[in-house]
């Protein structure tokens, strides 16, 4: 606790975890007092203040100001199909990721945990995004769920394609441009 003197001003600046709280103890009545939180929402993080953030202590009441942080997260999932009589169902096939930032600001680079399956194994691992962009890379009947993403926020998810097969007319590549109904929005990266 933080004992106030008469006639006098002070700041504390003071950290809280979750489910923490700090107490002053020894205002005297009247005594004007302003709290504030850092702004975490570059972090994803909304912020809903109970109470009165700049007031006058009373002796009939303490003075209580509650700060409540809500940061909803989601996950994404990739899966990754291949077909037809000449299908590599072997090979690995690469993606990028695009992500944008929500409307809030909440920064989305770093790692983020991941889990790959196939319906036969899981596979943890994690995903860096640098920039708003990450690779990695699927096999026929892989799933990749990125866990943690913050809400709102924007993605894109293109696979590589062959420049050089397309200009040679590869059976096996030009099938990848195919869309099917429900694939849209989408876009195409050649490399």
């Amino acid at each position: 606790s933080v004992t106030g003197q008469a006639g006098g001003s002070w700041t504390k600046t003071f950290r809280l975890a979750h489910n923490e709280s700090i107490e002053f103890t020894g205002l005297l009545e009247n005594t004007r007092y302003t709290v504030s939180e850092k702004d975490y929402s570059d972090e994803g993080y909304v912020k809903t203040v109970t109470g009165d953030e700049n007031a006058a202590i009373l002796a009939a009441a303490p003075a209580t100001v509650t700060y409540t942080n809500t940061r909803n997260i989601g996950d994404l999932s990739v899966s990754k199909t291949v077909a037809g009589t000449g299908a590599q169902t072997d090979r690995s096939f690469e993606f990028t990721l695009t992500l944008t930032e929500n409307a809030k600001g909440a920064d989305v680079d770093g790692s983020y945990n991941t889990v790959i399956a196939d319906g036969e194994t899981t596979a943890t691992g994690t995903l860096t995004v640098e920039n708003g962009t990450a690779q990695f890379t699927l096999k026929h009947g892989q799933t990749i769920t990125i866990l943690g993403i913050p809400e709102n926020t924007g993605y894109t998810v293109t696979e590589m394609v062959s420049a050089k097969a397309l200009c040679y007319q590869d059976k096996k590549s030009i099938p990848l441009l195919e869309l099917g109904a429900g694939e849209h929005p989408a876009a195409v990266q050649l490399f």
